[in-house]
């Protein structure tokens, strides 16, 4: 019974200690909330329940120092408590630009993980020890069966997926969703790029641009698309020489899709952002300025591959009803395995790399890709420049 106090106590405390950590959607490192923050936590009742642990744990170790220091010398070398006590100060916080508060954070979260530890060790203490001998038992049973390994596999693979279902299915978990998400908040905030944090490291993210001075997302908002090698899927690259840039997301998508031969408002997403006036999608009211383009048609085609039925089979076919199931938890790594495995190690060796070879060799934006080298390339293949507007 004693054992099962101590339990609820720790279980207190490690909820109160929870409710310190400043989380959240933000795209940032986690950091511990301000004294004056904590203190504030429900009227100052998540501070005044960590306090009481801290009270509770210090008068249940009173009187059995002696025993835990006699244990840890015949466990422990001198050295190695050093390491632990240094390992656990070194990971207790994340870095800070502000040192007075990364000091405070370090302080706090150590005697969190050391008020815990002494709580872990007061719930050992007090278990029976005949219910130890039965624990002990058990395990070692439990150790000799394959089928309790498997079993435990399964089960904490479900419950990693169902966590990630129910609990992370809003939070940003592949490195191009973060991404995407960061670039729309600077751009909500009336900025194409992000102003250079002084200390970048720390804040690097995959799939972002770094510049002196600034960085921004590499995917270019509303595919300002620069047509020089157009690549419209399985049917290869196709040498165009048309740059387009516009103010108008709508406007410039609508227009490529225009000069790849597609009618602009069959297109779901431009219809939908042309009816609800983020843009024009309609190609009879853009005015297109430079190059004339009027006549172009190139006929592409939309092409499929087995990434893109695979995808088809899962977003729109039968498995539809369970995408979230597939796309939002830990087996979405199978199918970024698949396609890498499809891309990278089938396609690319059997069919892509002739293709690529072809053009690096009889086109003149492939002869100026082997002269990147170079100060200046033999041949002028500048492109044509259009500007889309309304």
């Amino acid at each position: 019974m004693r054992a099962a106090g101590w339990f609820s106590v720790a279980a207190a405390g490690q909820a109160a200690a929870l409710q310190t950590i400043s989380a959240g959607t933000a795209i940032r490192f986690q950091h511990y909330k301000s004294p004056a923050e904590i203190a504030s936590l429900q009227h100052g009742l998540v501070l005044a329940s960590f306090a009481i642990q801290t009270a509770l744990v210090l008068m249940g170790l009173r009187g059995k120092w002696t025993v835990i220091g006699n244990w840890a010398r015949r466990a422990l070398k001198p050295w190695q408590m050093i390491a632990i006590l240094a390992a656990l100060a070194a990971t207790a916080a994340c870095m800070s630009r502000d040192v007075a508060f990364y000091s405070y954070e370090t302080a706090f979260v150590l005697t969190v993980e050391l008020v815990n530890l002494g709580n872990a060790v007061l719930i050992a203490w007090y278990v029976p020890d005949e219910a130890l001998g039965r624990m002990e038992g058990y395990w070692d049973t439990l150790s000799q069966r394959r089928s309790i390994a498997l079993g435990a596999a399964v089960w904490i693979t479900c419950l990693t997926a169902l966590l990630s279902f129910v609990v992370y299915e809003r939070h940003p978990h592949i490195p191009d969703e973060v991404s995407y998400v960061y670039q729309a908040r600077y751009l909500a905030a009336g900025m194409l790029t992000m102003p250079a944090v002084p200390a970048l490291e720390p804040f690097r993210l995959d799939l972002m641009t770094y510049e002196p001075g600034r960085w921004y997302s590499p995917f270019p908002p509303g595919w300002p698309a620069m047509l020089a090698v157009r690549d419209p899927g399985p049917c290869g690259p196709k040498v165009k020489n048309i740059m387009l840039a516009s103010s108008d997301q709508v406007a410039i998508d609508a227009v490529a899709a225009k000069l790849m031969g597609f009618d602009p408002l069959s297109i779901g997403y431009i219809r939908l952002a042309h009816e609800r006036g983020l843009g024009i999608g309609d190609p009879r009211d853009i005015r297109v300025e430079g190059a004339d383009i009027a006549g172009h048609n190139w006929q592409f085609s939309v092409g499929r591959n087995l990434a893109s039925h695979v995808g088809s089979f899962c977003w729109f076919g039968p498995l539809k009803g369970i995408q979230k199931f597939l796309f939002h938890s830990p087996l979405v790594h199978l199918f970024v395995f698949g396609s890498e495995a499809y891309h990278d190690w089938f396609r690319w060796p059997v069919k892509d790399r002739r293709v690529f070879e072809q053009w690096r060799r009889d086109t003149p934006w492939g002869q100026l890709f082997d002269q990147y080298s170079h100060t200046q390339a033999n041949e002028d293949v500048s492109p044509q420049t259009a500007s889309a507007g309304h």
